[in-house]
This record gives structure tokens, sequence and C-alpha cells, in this order.
């Protein structure tokens, strides 16, 4: 099931016209340490996307294997950034003319095979198969069911790039709950921020796209994609907002592709340039 954004376009007041960039978002379900099969349903999604005119694609966080894995199963379908489903979607990536956002489970070799760290990774491929960046999740969230306990906190924030003629900042789930977060992006460039998550309905979800993410779109005067799973207590809604922190795609629960404008004409009105910076010397404490 495909949705267009021209629905909530007419809803909120767009207007198509006024877009110059079109991105998708995949709300879907994942079949838990599967690799195979979400990587089949993944490159199903880039081909509708891009026929659909998408120049982007966004998957949930940790698409590539489900989120709710436990540890051990985790570590035993982690890969490396550059392993073999990357080169998969690297290649449907090129076939298709579309870039890609996934979310997946990293496992980093580099130190030796004793000492393995993992990441509850995102990576943005572009359109000719590269990997642009490769982000780990800086604010980890260690709940009852210890689904990311498995995972090293990353140690920095992804460079913002430049795809598709839109400058790029990757966050995950947890991450967007932190107004530092997407302001370090904004202050970097970032005219969108792609968030992969995996929400349930057991937390306060429904505050998270209804006052956060709009209010971090609007304060930093970016767009915001929040891209969830479906299925089990994963409850969709995920949401597209503009720069003015109004919905340009507001999903519901059901599994669906869906469509949203990305315009990049200037803002007539900015916070950054505002702030006093010599006030708030307290935040980098």
């Amino acid at each position: 099931f495909l949705k267009s954004c021209s629905t909530h376009q007419r809803q909120y007041g767009m207007m198509a016209s006024s877009s110059k960039h079109l991105i998708a978002l995949f709300q879907g379900e994942a079949r838990l340490g599967d690799v195979a099969h979400n990587l089949g349903r993944m490159k199903e999604q880039i081909r509708r996307a891009s026929a659909a005119g998408a120049e982007l694609i966004i998957f949930p966080e940790l698409f590539l294997t489900g989120y709710q894995l436990g540890p051990q199963a985790m570590m035993g379908v982690a890969e490396e950034r550059n392993g073999p489903s990357f080169q998969e979607l690297a290649a449907a990536a090129r076939e298709a003319n579309i870039a890609v956002i996934y979310g997946y489970p990293e496992v980093d070799r580099s130190a030796g095979s004793e000492d393995l760290v993992y990441y509850n990774s995102a990576q943005l491929i572009d359109r000719d198969g590269k990997s642009l960046a490769n982000y780990h999740k800086v604010h980890l969230w260690i709940d009852k069911y210890k689904y990311e306990a498995v995972f090293t906190p990353g140690k920095e924030f992804a460079e913002v790039v430049e795809c598709c003629g839109v400058k790029i900042g990757l966050l995950i789930c947890y991450d967007i709950e932190f107004p530092e977060a997407a302001r370090v992006l904004a202050l970097r460039g970032a005219q969108l921020i792609a968030v992969p998550t995996a929400s349930s309905f057991e937390f306060e979800y429904r505050n998270i796209t209804t006052r956060i993410v709009p209010a971090r779109a609007m304060e930093n005067r970016i767009h915001v994609a929040y891209v969830n799973h479906t299925g089990g207590n994963l409850c969709g809604t995920s949401v597209c907002c503009n720069r003015a922190g109004d919905y340009s795609l507001l999903a519901g629960a059901e599994e669906m592709l869906l469509l949203a404008p990305i315009n990049l004409e200037s803002s007539v009105f900015s916070y950054l340039k505002d702030r006093r910076l010599e006030l708030y010397k307290e935040l980098a404490v």
C-alpha cells in the first residue's frame, strides 16, 4: 500500500507545486532475524519508491534484522558496514537510481576477533551505490527488554552530507528526544534529519510524534523524517515535519510506503541567528 503526501498536503494547507524534492518512508514489519527476507522486502520498496518519483527512501531502525531480538541473536546477525547486505542494497540503489537510508546491527572487527564491538547503526547510500554516511546511535534505549544492551554507544554524530541535492543528517530513535542532537546537525547545515526508529505502544510514543518531532523541525528550521516499524507492539504512525513544524506526512498504524515533500526554499525566520551563546555556557557542562 502506497500513500502519497497529497492527502496530507490538502489537510495541512500545503501545495505539491512548492516541493523541490520527494522522499519515501517505508513503514513496515521486519521478520525477526531473517535478513534474507527483510532484504527482499527492502529491495521491493526501493523499486516502488523510485517508480513513484522519490529520490530517497528511509527504512526503520534495525530493519535489516528486526528490532526486538535478544543480545545473542543480534550478535549472530550483525554485519560489517560494507558487508553482504550493504552490497545488495548498494546494487539496488544503483539499479533504481535512488538513495537509501537503512538501520542495521553493525559489528566492528577492527580490534580483532576477541574484542568485537557492536553498534546500532544507520547507513546512507547514494544513487551510485556509494556509502556517504554511517552513524552509530549515540543515545541507546535500555529498557526492561534490553534489546539494545549488546550495543556500544556511538562517540560522535555523523557528518552532514549532501545527497540528491539535500543536506542530510542522521539520528536514530531516542536521539531525536535530545534537543542538542538535532541542533548539532542543524548547525552543521542539515536541511533534513532522517530518524529511523522502533517505537512501541508501551512508551509515551504519541508525545514524540505530536510534540517532539514537530518542535525539533520548527526550532531548527529543518525537515525531520521519523520512520517507525509496524507489527507486534511497534506502532507505526511515522511522521515527516517541515521547517515550520507542520506535518507534511502523518501515517496511521498500518504498513505502507509513504511519500513526503522536501521544500528547501529559504525560511524568513531562523532561531539560529538570534541565539545568545554567551548565556548558554551551562549547556556545555
